[in-house]
Protein backbone atom coordinates (compact mmCIF):
# COMPACT_ATOMS: atom_id res chain seq x y z
CA UNK A 1 0.00 0.00 0.00
CA UNK A 2 1.22 3.46 -0.51
CA UNK A 3 1.28 5.88 1.02
CA UNK A 4 0.50 9.64 -1.15
CA UNK A 5 2.67 12.83 -1.07
CA UNK A 6 2.83 15.53 0.85
CA UNK A 7 1.89 19.26 -0.99
CA UNK A 8 4.45 20.46 -3.40
CA UNK A 9 5.87 23.33 -0.93
CA UNK A 10 6.14 20.75 2.07
CA UNK A 11 8.25 17.82 0.08
CA UNK A 12 10.27 21.48 -1.24
CA UNK A 13 10.96 22.31 2.49
CA UNK A 14 11.73 18.70 3.56
CA UNK A 15 14.04 18.72 0.73
CA UNK A 16 15.87 21.35 1.81
CA UNK A 17 16.18 20.41 5.31
CA UNK A 18 17.92 17.00 3.47
CA UNK A 19 19.82 19.45 1.32
CA UNK A 20 21.17 21.38 4.33
CA UNK A 21 22.09 18.00 6.09
CA UNK A 22 24.47 17.52 3.13
CA UNK A 23 26.41 21.09 4.23
CA UNK A 24 26.72 20.18 7.72
CA UNK A 25 27.74 16.67 7.22
CA UNK A 26 30.47 18.49 4.65
CA UNK A 27 31.54 21.42 7.00
CA UNK A 28 31.57 19.77 10.51
CA UNK A 29 33.13 16.07 9.30
CA UNK A 30 36.21 17.75 7.35
CA UNK A 31 36.21 20.65 9.46
CA UNK A 32 39.75 19.37 10.01
CA UNK A 33 40.52 18.95 6.60
CA UNK A 34 39.76 22.64 5.08
CA UNK A 35 42.58 23.59 2.85
CA UNK A 36 43.72 20.05 2.46
CA UNK A 37 41.71 17.71 0.46
CA UNK A 38 40.66 17.63 -3.23
CA UNK A 39 37.97 19.91 -3.84
CA UNK A 40 37.31 18.80 -7.55
CA UNK A 41 36.80 15.26 -6.77
CA UNK A 42 34.67 15.74 -3.55
CA UNK A 43 32.69 17.77 -5.50
CA UNK A 44 31.98 15.43 -8.21
CA UNK A 45 31.48 12.41 -6.50
CA UNK A 46 28.83 14.49 -3.91
CA UNK A 47 27.21 14.70 -7.06
CA UNK A 48 27.11 11.33 -8.31
CA UNK A 49 25.70 10.66 -4.09
CA UNK A 50 23.01 12.27 -5.16
CA UNK A 51 22.17 10.97 -8.39
CA UNK A 52 22.76 7.24 -6.74
CA UNK A 53 21.13 8.67 -3.62
CA UNK A 54 18.09 9.57 -5.12
CA UNK A 55 17.41 6.32 -6.80
CA UNK A 56 18.39 3.68 -3.71
CA UNK A 57 15.95 5.87 -2.48
CA UNK A 58 13.17 4.95 -4.32
CA UNK A 59 14.27 1.23 -4.29
CA UNK A 60 14.31 1.79 -0.44
CA UNK A 61 10.52 2.77 -0.34
CA UNK A 62 9.72 0.09 -3.29
CA UNK A 63 11.43 -2.90 -1.62
CA UNK A 64 11.37 -2.73 1.86
CA UNK A 65 8.67 0.19 3.30
CA UNK A 66 5.91 0.20 1.43
CA UNK A 67 5.69 -4.22 1.72
CA UNK A 68 6.20 -3.41 5.41
CA UNK A 69 3.08 -1.03 5.31
CA UNK A 70 1.28 -3.37 3.38
CA UNK A 71 1.17 -6.38 5.77
CA UNK A 72 2.40 -4.62 9.39
CA UNK A 73 5.45 -6.19 9.67
CA UNK A 74 8.71 -6.56 8.55
CA UNK A 75 9.33 -9.31 6.04
CA UNK A 76 12.40 -11.33 6.16
CA UNK A 77 12.89 -10.87 2.43
CA UNK A 78 12.58 -6.98 2.17
CA UNK A 79 15.74 -7.12 5.01
CA UNK A 80 17.48 -9.29 2.96
CA UNK A 81 16.84 -6.90 -0.11
CA UNK A 82 17.64 -3.63 1.81
CA UNK A 83 21.25 -5.15 2.38
CA UNK A 84 21.63 -5.82 -1.67
CA UNK A 85 20.97 -2.26 -1.89
CA UNK A 86 23.61 -1.42 0.86
CA UNK A 87 26.16 -3.72 -1.39
CA UNK A 88 24.83 -1.88 -4.76
CA UNK A 89 25.66 0.89 -3.19
CA UNK A 90 28.94 0.37 -2.22
CA UNK A 91 29.52 -1.27 -5.46
CA UNK A 92 29.13 1.95 -7.07
CA UNK A 93 31.54 3.54 -4.73
CA UNK A 94 34.04 1.28 -5.58
CA UNK A 95 33.41 2.01 -8.91
CA UNK A 96 33.89 5.53 -9.03
CA UNK A 97 36.64 5.93 -6.02
CA UNK A 98 39.09 3.36 -7.97
CA UNK A 99 39.19 5.86 -11.33
CA UNK A 100 42.63 6.30 -12.07
CA UNK A 101 42.76 10.26 -11.44
CA UNK A 102 40.87 9.47 -7.59
CA UNK A 103 44.06 7.50 -7.03
CA UNK A 104 46.42 9.69 -8.32
CA UNK A 105 45.69 12.17 -6.25
CA UNK A 106 44.41 9.57 -3.00
CA UNK A 107 41.30 11.10 -2.64
CA UNK A 108 39.42 8.45 -2.37
CA UNK A 109 39.03 8.95 1.24
CA UNK A 110 37.60 12.40 1.10
CA UNK A 111 35.51 11.78 -2.38
CA UNK A 112 34.02 8.61 -0.33
CA UNK A 113 32.96 10.91 2.09
CA UNK A 114 31.15 13.40 -0.07
CA UNK A 115 29.48 10.42 -1.87
CA UNK A 116 28.72 9.17 1.49
CA UNK A 117 26.34 12.85 2.16
CA UNK A 118 24.39 12.92 -1.32
CA UNK A 119 23.59 9.26 -0.54
CA UNK A 120 22.43 9.69 3.13
CA UNK A 121 20.99 13.20 2.00
CA UNK A 122 18.58 12.02 -0.41
CA UNK A 123 17.59 9.29 1.83
CA UNK A 124 16.27 11.33 4.05
CA UNK A 125 14.60 13.47 1.90
CA UNK A 126 12.85 10.70 0.70
CA UNK A 127 11.72 8.90 4.29
CA UNK A 128 10.36 12.50 5.63
CA UNK A 129 8.29 13.24 2.41
CA UNK A 130 6.75 9.45 3.83
CA UNK A 131 6.44 10.52 7.33
CA UNK A 132 4.99 13.86 6.39
CA UNK A 133 1.82 12.15 5.14
CA UNK A 134 -1.27 12.74 6.93
CA UNK A 135 -1.89 8.97 6.76
CA UNK A 136 2.14 7.94 7.67
CA UNK A 137 0.67 5.07 10.34
CA UNK A 138 4.50 6.31 13.04
CA UNK A 139 4.30 8.42 16.58
CA UNK A 140 4.88 11.20 14.12
CA UNK A 141 3.04 12.09 11.01
CA UNK A 142 2.08 14.50 8.78
CA UNK A 143 3.94 18.18 8.11
CA UNK A 144 4.51 19.94 11.55
CA UNK A 145 6.79 20.77 13.95
CA UNK A 146 7.58 16.95 15.37
CA UNK A 147 8.16 15.85 11.30
CA UNK A 148 10.59 19.31 10.84
CA UNK A 149 12.76 18.47 14.07
CA UNK A 150 12.68 14.82 13.18
CA UNK A 151 14.02 15.82 9.85
CA UNK A 152 16.83 18.06 11.28
CA UNK A 153 17.83 15.38 13.27
CA UNK A 154 18.28 12.70 10.71
CA UNK A 155 19.58 15.25 8.10
CA UNK A 156 22.20 16.06 10.51
CA UNK A 157 23.39 12.53 11.61
CA UNK A 158 22.24 10.19 9.11
CA UNK A 159 24.39 12.17 5.63
CA UNK A 160 27.50 12.27 7.73
CA UNK A 161 26.80 8.49 9.21
CA UNK A 162 27.33 7.67 5.23
CA UNK A 163 30.38 9.88 4.86
CA UNK A 164 32.01 8.15 7.99
CA UNK A 165 31.21 4.46 5.96
CA UNK A 166 32.63 6.12 2.65
CA UNK A 167 35.97 7.50 4.03
CA UNK A 168 35.99 3.94 5.92
CA UNK A 169 36.12 2.01 2.46
CA UNK A 170 37.75 5.02 0.51
CA UNK A 171 40.63 4.19 3.33
CA UNK A 172 40.21 0.89 2.43
CA UNK A 173 40.96 1.34 -1.48
CA UNK A 174 44.21 3.04 -0.30
CA UNK A 175 45.41 0.54 2.04
CA UNK A 176 45.03 -2.21 -0.17
CA UNK A 177 42.13 -3.94 0.77
CA UNK A 178 39.46 -2.70 -1.43
CA UNK A 179 37.85 -6.17 -1.40
CA UNK A 180 37.03 -6.57 2.65
CA UNK A 181 36.32 -2.80 2.56
CA UNK A 182 33.10 -3.75 -0.27
CA UNK A 183 32.10 -6.46 2.16
CA UNK A 184 32.07 -4.68 5.48
CA UNK A 185 30.91 -1.17 4.02
CA UNK A 186 28.01 -3.02 1.88
CA UNK A 187 27.13 -4.10 5.68
CA UNK A 188 27.46 -1.34 7.37
CA UNK A 189 25.24 0.64 4.70
CA UNK A 190 22.59 -2.09 4.96
CA UNK A 191 22.13 -2.09 8.25
CA UNK A 192 22.08 2.01 8.24
CA UNK A 193 19.41 1.24 5.31
CA UNK A 194 17.80 -0.94 7.84
CA UNK A 195 17.91 1.54 11.00
CA UNK A 196 16.78 4.40 9.04
CA UNK A 197 13.61 3.03 7.08
CA UNK A 198 12.01 0.59 10.17
CA UNK A 199 13.23 3.66 12.68
CA UNK A 200 10.77 6.36 11.70
CA UNK A 201 8.29 4.06 12.97
CA UNK A 202 10.07 3.11 16.50
CA UNK A 203 12.12 6.62 16.91
CA UNK A 204 13.90 5.39 19.65
CA UNK A 205 15.99 2.90 17.16
CA UNK A 206 16.95 6.38 16.10
CA UNK A 207 19.20 7.21 19.21
CA UNK A 208 21.69 4.79 17.71
CA UNK A 209 22.75 7.41 15.46
CA UNK A 210 24.65 9.56 17.87
CA UNK A 211 27.17 7.04 19.15
CA UNK A 212 27.64 6.00 15.69
CA UNK A 213 28.88 9.18 14.04
CA UNK A 214 30.84 10.15 17.17
CA UNK A 215 32.71 7.03 17.28
CA UNK A 216 33.11 7.21 13.47
CA UNK A 217 34.06 10.55 13.12
CA UNK A 218 36.77 10.11 15.59
CA UNK A 219 38.02 7.60 13.68
CA UNK A 220 37.94 9.36 10.68
CA UNK A 221 39.63 12.33 12.01
CA UNK A 222 42.54 10.15 13.17
CA UNK A 223 43.16 7.55 10.43
CA UNK A 224 41.06 7.18 7.96
CA UNK A 225 40.68 11.01 6.11
CA UNK A 226 44.62 11.91 6.39
CA UNK A 227 45.52 8.84 4.76
CA UNK A 228 43.96 11.29 1.66
CA UNK A 229 47.12 13.61 1.96
CA UNK A 230 50.65 12.86 0.54
CA UNK A 231 53.32 12.47 2.50
CA UNK A 232 53.92 16.37 2.62
CA UNK A 233 50.73 17.91 2.51
CA UNK A 234 50.35 14.99 5.41
CA UNK A 235 52.62 16.51 7.95
CA UNK A 236 52.04 20.01 7.38
CA UNK A 237 48.35 19.04 8.30
CA UNK A 238 49.94 17.13 11.64
CA UNK A 239 51.31 20.93 12.16
CA UNK A 240 48.06 22.55 12.07
CA UNK A 241 46.57 19.71 13.72
CA UNK A 242 48.94 20.01 16.93
CA UNK A 243 49.52 24.13 16.45
CA UNK A 244 45.74 24.45 17.01
CA UNK A 245 44.91 21.98 19.76
CA UNK A 246 48.14 23.88 21.67
CA UNK A 247 46.30 27.35 20.88
CA UNK A 248 42.96 26.31 21.97
CA UNK A 249 44.09 24.96 24.99
CA UNK A 250 45.83 28.83 25.75
CA UNK A 251 43.12 30.43 24.90
CA UNK A 252 41.18 28.36 27.44
CA UNK A 253 43.31 28.93 30.53
CA UNK A 254 44.92 32.55 29.38
CA UNK A 255 43.52 35.35 32.01
CA UNK A 256 41.26 37.98 29.88
CA UNK A 257 43.43 40.62 28.38
CA UNK A 258 47.00 38.85 28.64
CA UNK A 259 47.96 37.77 24.90
CA UNK A 260 47.44 34.02 24.39
CA UNK A 261 50.71 33.41 23.22
CA UNK A 262 54.73 35.36 22.68
CA UNK A 263 54.33 35.76 19.62
CA UNK A 264 51.66 38.50 19.91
Amino acid sequence: MATPLPTMWHAQALTLIGLVGIFVGWRGGMRRMVGFYDMPNATIHLAWGIAIGGLSAWFVDSLFIQPMLAVMAVPVESVVLLMFIGLAQTGAVHLLLTRERVKLLRAAPTSGWTFGLGLGGMQVVYLLIRVADENWIGIISGFGTPTILLGVYLAIFAPWMQGIIGAWQGAGILSGRPWIAIWKAALARGLLLFLLAYGVLNLPMLLMLVPAVLLGQMRADDEWLPMALLPALRQEYERVRRKGGKRLKQRRERERGVPVSEEE
